[in-house]
C-alpha cells in the first residue's frame, strides 16, 4: 500500500513540476509537499464520509477544498488578474 501511495505522490509531484514550468503553479513551492497536501485534501474527507455512513458531503467538501488549494498554488499574476 505504501509503495502505491508513494507512486501516486510521485506522479502528482511530476504534474506539479510541469505546471510550475508552464507558470501555472508558483515555482517556489516544493512539488513533493504540494503532492502530499493534495492527498490531504482527499483522505480525511473520505474518512469522514465513511464514519458518517455517507452523510458527510464528500463532493461539496471536495469542491470547496479544491478552490482553496488551487488559489494557494496560483502564480501571483494569475491571482491579480482574477481580482482586478
Amino acid at each position: 500500500m505504501y509503495s502505491s501511495i508513494r507512486s501516486y505522490l510521485g506522479a502528482v509531484a511530476r504534474l506539479v513540476r510541469e505546471a510550475q514550468e508552464q507558470g501555472q503553479i508558483r515555482a517556489e513551492l516544493d512539488a513533493e509537499t504540494v503532492s502530499r497536501m493534495f492527498l490531504g485534501l482527499i483522505q480525511p474527507a473520505v474518512i469522514l464520509w465513511q464514519l458518517s455512513d455517507g452523510e458527510f458531503d464528500l463532493m461539496e467538501h471536495g469542491m470547496r477544498a479544491w478552490e482553496v488549494f488551487a488559489v494557494a498554488l496560483e502564480e501571483t499574476n494569475s491571482r491579480q488578474n482574477q481580482v482586478g
